[in-house]
């Protein structure tokens, strides 16, 4: 139970650095793992033959693949705004929220969200446990249009951006390679993108009781003859 478990890939990877803080490592910078493959084993057989059980922990940054692909049609749709907005507010104190302002119902069909969330201060300096949320809708209406090579390459880059910034938000961005085409009815844009994060997750706690040392040597094998 409690106490011993493995740590293993959440996803297909190139290792890139393997700290390891609790365990044995069984891969090494260079190596390519898959999905489910073993990191870090925390069953560890001593020099006497006895068995050490521990809690298999650290980071391991591996290098993973991502694809964006970005189409926008010549022939489409624009958001306008209507300039319509609604405000809503809520405090969160020692972790309960409140509504201040209004309800919290969705007053319109389509609507862009801005959302901003700061915490008070007594004085400027002794942050409390109270945090405000601030909650912009704007509404917008979609209108059909027709778009020049050049604007549905502008709106394209906004897309690409935006979705660029989205994969940082799981690590670091490695490379990246981009491809853009137009064959006079959609522009498209390819992103393939190479990211750096930790991939290290805990796998099920190992019952002593259980075989599962022969899928945990096959793979520390397997990791040895990549090597």
């Amino acid at each position: 139970g409690d106490g011993r478990a493995n740590l293993v890939a959440s996803e297909d990877a190139q290792i890139v650095r393997a700290a390891i803080t609790s365990g044995r490592r069984v891969v090494s910078p260079g190596d390519v793992v898959r999905r489910g493959e073993l990191l870090a084993e925390g069953e560890i057989e001593m020099r006497d033959g006895a068995v050490r059980y521990e809690y298999a922990f650290g980071e391991v940054l591996g290098k993973v693949y991502r694809e964006i692909r970005v189409d926008i049609p010549i022939e489409g749709e624009k958001k306008v705004y209507t300039g319509n907005e609604t405000v809503l507010k809520n405090v969160k104190i020692f972790g309960k929220s409140k509504n201040l302002f209004g309800n919290s119902r969705i007053k319109y069909t389509k609507y862009d969200k801005i959302i901003n969330e700061e915490q008070l201060a007594v004085f400027g300096t002794v942050s409390l446990p109270v945090t405000v949320r601030t909650e912009i809708q704007r509404e917008y209406v979609t209108k059909p249009c027709v778009y020049t090579e050049d604007e549905a390459r502008k709106a394209a880059d906004i897309e690409y951006r935006d979705a660029l910034d989205e994969l940082l938000c799981e690590g670091e961005i490695a490379s990246v390679e981009r491809d853009d085409s137009f064959d006079g009815k959609c522009y498209s844009v390819v992103g393939k993108i190479y990211l750096i994060k930790d991939v290290a997750q805990v796998s099920e706690p190992i019952s002593a009781n259980k075989g599962g040392d022969e899928k945990t040597d096959d793979t520390k094998n397997d990791n040895d003859r990549e090597q």
